[in-house]
């Protein structure tokens, strides 16, 4: 295996395969295209079949962005919010279900060890390249709350999709 428009390695990637399914464990990368080749040997020829090519698909990559809140909110109050889910990535979520989350935080870095899960929306649909969404629901503010909290709305926050950045998945809410 190589990627199409370089030159065919001198040694194989894979050799010495005697079952008729393989299973590539190697690392490739996603949206580019290899190259691939059988080359069946025994112990006087050997005969090289065609070369086989293949491309991996491009990796979704969800951002958030635009949460909306009401600027003041009280202990066990209702908070209504709003975010917008926007595929930046190459490719297609290629699932149709994951949950978006919404969290309060003292910062405004998700850290879901210290920041408060308010509650979690599934999302019942594929998200194409450059695709986006609008989310929105309410939840209960627990009782003993007091002090200044950001609002962090986060997709796919139980990671369900393959991404190419899983790092940012989250926004706030601007204070």
């Amino acid at each position: 295996i190589w990627p199409t428009g370089t030159t065919r390695p001198a040694t194989p990637t894979v050799r010495n395969i005697t079952a008729i399914n393989y299973r590539f464990q190697g690392s490739l990368t996603y949206g580019i295209s290899y190259n691939w080749q059988v080359v069946a040997k025994n112990s006087c020829l050997q005969t090289a079949g065609p070369v086989q090519t293949f491309t991996l698909r491009q990796l979704p990559d969800l951002i958030v962005q635009n949460v909306k809140t009401p600027t003041f909110l009280y202990a066990n109050q209702q908070l209504s919010v709003s975010w917008e889910v926007k595929n930046e990535g190459g490719g297609s979520t290629n699932a149709q279900s994951w949950k978006d989350g919404v969290y309060l935080s003292l910062d405004t870095v998700l850290n879901t060890n210290n920041d408060i899960l308010l509650g979690a929306v599934n999302n019942t649909s594929y998200l194409p390249a450059g695709q986006s969404y609008v989310q929105s629901a309410s939840f209960s503010l627990p009782e003993n709350m007091a002090g200044s909290y950001y609002v962090l709305g986060a997709t796919d926050a139980t990671r369900q999709l393959l991404e190419s950045d899983e790092e940012n998945n989250y926004a706030d809410n601007g204070g």
